[in-house]
């Protein structure tokens, strides 16, 4: 029994070394950021820019959206919770809850949501005083307003399309 308590009490101060050494390493790194979507996480280095972390959000907003409008489900409590994962809730209005982001180029955006299986429609300037973009699927519709001056992304929300059945 003495030799089992010894091997336990080594093991133990081994693995506390590796977690001192580990920890050296990471602070010897400069700090890091994970923007995380869903199962997956991804690096961010501190040096990209509020722009590039909008592209990569909606990139993803993007991918996740086709693949619940695919699916079709007739609650707009899916869609909001898709929502409420990629964007930030900034207040509440009227009926539900507004999303938002800031600090986003309207070009590249604009890029990304084209890439969309679903992409009904982007209505520009002078038509509307803000970029609109909108996705439809066969029973709802999600839709943005992108600020052409700030690249701010406002007035995010789902809606039907059709009664629900």
């Amino acid at each position: 029994m003495e030799g089992t308590g010894w091997r336990s009490t080594r093991v133990v101060a081994l693995a506390l070394n590796s977690l001192v050494a580990a920890t050296q390493v990471c602070f010897a790194e400069p700090p890091r950021i994970y923007l995380v979507a869903g199962a997956e996480a991804d690096f961010i280095s501190p040096a990209v820019t509020a722009a590039a972390k909008c592209k990569q959000t909606v990139q993803r907003f993007v991918r996740d959206l086709d693949a619940l409008m695919a699916e079709s489900p007739r609650s707009l409590d899916r869609y909001n919770s898709l929502l409420a994962w990629y964007f930030p809730e900034t207040k509440s209005f009227g009926s539900g809850p507004v999303f938002s982001m800031t600090g986003c180029d309207v070009n590249e955006l604009i890029g990304v949501v084209r890439h969309s299986r679903f992409l009904h429609e982007i209505g520009r300037p002078p038509q509307y005083a803000n970029y609109r973009i909108e996705f439809r699927g066969s029973v709802a519709k999600v839709f943005m307003s992108i600020d052409p001056n700030t690249g701010n992304i406002m007035h995010v929300g789902a809606w039907w399309i059709q009664s629900p059945i």
